[in-house]
């Protein structure tokens, strides 16, 4: 946080407006505090857009960004006594015009700091997705049938198993049959989930469906089972298209190379699909 105690416009001379300077002194300090939240927020928008961020670096600049706010506050508070003490010793006939200039100046101090608030608000949500990534990058036990596990780390760690069926059905069939087998139409929560469905548990060279929709309503893709919107994607381009208002149901194709992405296909459709099941281990999938 910069430090401008020392920092203000002198006092003035004999025959020059208290008015005026009271307004140079305000609008200093405005300039500082708008100055330190912006360059505290920006440094937190860095570090969350950032791919490779520590979960370290993320709080601790959280944290700075919250003392910021804090001795903000507390600079807030300081000024408005600081400024009323001088304005109750000015003449009489300046403390009208200097006390609607105060008045007005910390209604926009204030705005100004619960804007900022907000905005720190939202960037915490984002900060928890990126935790979110971070975390399953550590905790998840990846499977897929006929293919093992990958990125095992601790024995309590949650496991997520993957089964390709290679039978072509309708979205709703697929969803149905993956439950039969005890799991769910899989979903993908994480980039790390992603990855490993794309490069093990369902490589290219196919097309299958994956659990996800907006028949509700148009353009609100949502998972069905867990009934959350989409956190990551990976859409071909150009999609989802919707062409001739049909195309409701999430799959996923071939791009060539090996490659995959996503598209929106109508859900009567037939094709492959990726059952999932979470649990302790994939038990007979593998």
């Amino acid at each position: 946080m910069m430090d401008v105690r020392g920092n203000v416009p002198p006092r003035p001379q004999d025959g020059q407006s208290i008015h005026k300077y009271k307004k140079l002194y305000i609008l200093k300090w405005i300039c500082v505090i708008v100055t330190s939240l912006l360059v505290s927020s920006a440094a937190v928008v860095i570090i969350v857009h950032t791919a490779r961020a520590d979960r370290a670096d993320v709080l601790t600049a959280i944290n700075q960004v919250s003392s910021n706010i804090r001795a903000v506050q507390q600079m807030v508070d300081n000024l408005e006594e600081k400024v009323s003490d001088d304005v109750n010793k000015a003449r009489s006939s300046d403390k009208a015009d200097v006390l609607t200039v105060i008045n007005q100046v910390f209604t926009n101090i204030r705005g100004q700091l619960s804007a900022v608030q907000e905005k720190i608000d939202n960037l915490e949500e984002k900060v928890s997705k990126v935790e979110g990534d971070i975390t399953a990058a550590r905790n998840l036990k990846l499977c897929s049938h006929r293919n093992g596990c990958k990125l095992t780390t601790r024995p309590e760690t949650k496991t997520q198993c993957y089964k390709l069926i290679e039978e072509k059905t309708t979205w709703a069939d697929a969803r149905k049959k993956c439950e039969s087998l005890g799991g769910f139409l899989a979903e993908i929560h994480d980039n790390v989930s992603l990855e490993y469905v794309k490069q093990v548990a369902a490589p290219g060279k196919t097309f299958y469906w994956l659990g996800a929709t907006d028949q509700d309503e148009e353009g609100i893709w949502t998972w069905v089972t867990s009934g959350k919107r989409l956190s990551v994607d990976d859409w071909n381009q150009n999609e989802p298209s919707n062409r001739d208002n049909k195309e409701h149901c999430l799959m996923v194709t071939f791009i060539g190379n090996g490659g995959t992405a996503w598209n929106d296909k109508p859900c009567d459709d037939q094709m492959k699909y990726l059952c999932q099941r979470d649990g302790d281990n994939c038990g007979d999938w593998m």
